[in-house]
């Protein structure tokens, strides 16, 4: 994505906080959750047709063919490193993603919901999955997290979050 040095530490922690977002949404974090009506699978919720994507799509993006032909089929059965790259393979790799995954880096909380309801999640609609997104995606605790990271939210590397005290 062309992030200058000085504002990877920012880049960082706002990918750290949206994808454990995400996990938390999707699995309330746990890595062995699976939906029997959708097959949805580990900590972010794969269906067995999306695994096959997400792992073409880590190819696609220059991850080693023998790194994800060794990868299991089952998302329950990938280590943390595993889901974090197929997780992020499938959202840098959809048609559109880029403008909502640069904002989403700078902090933006709004852009990390859009990104998740056009790219990961399949049904923005349900009211269960908006409450969700919206206990893990907030504002609020995107200042807080990121003034606990050392990074002041008004005035960080990518000039800050615009929320105001």
């Amino acid at each position: 994505m062309g992030v200058p040095e000085e504002q990877a530490q920012r880049f960082d922690a706002n990918m750290y906080f949206f994808s454990n977002a995400v996990r938390g949404i999707e699995s309330s974090y746990d890595p062995k959750a699976f939906n029997e009506g959708s097959k949805a699978a580990g900590i972010y919720q794969f269906k067995p047709d999306s695994v096959t994507t997400a792992m073409q799509r880590m190819r696609n993006r220059g991850i080693d063919s023998k790194y994800v032909d060794a990868m299991p089929t089952d998302p329950r059965e990938w280590s943390d490193e595993q889901a974090d790259m197929a997780f992020y393979a499938n959202m840098f790799s959809q048609t559109g993603s880029d403008e909502f995954m640069k904002k989403a880096a700078q902090g933006d909380a709004e852009a990390m919901k859009e990104a998740y309801y056009r790219f990961h999640h399949t049904n923005r609609h349900e009211e269960g999955t908006m409450d969700r997104t919206n206990k893990y995606i907030n504002a609020n605790d995107m200042a807080a997290k990121n003034l606990f990271l050392g990074v002041n939210p008004m005035t960080g590397a990518l000039g800050g979050l615009g929320i105001m005290a």
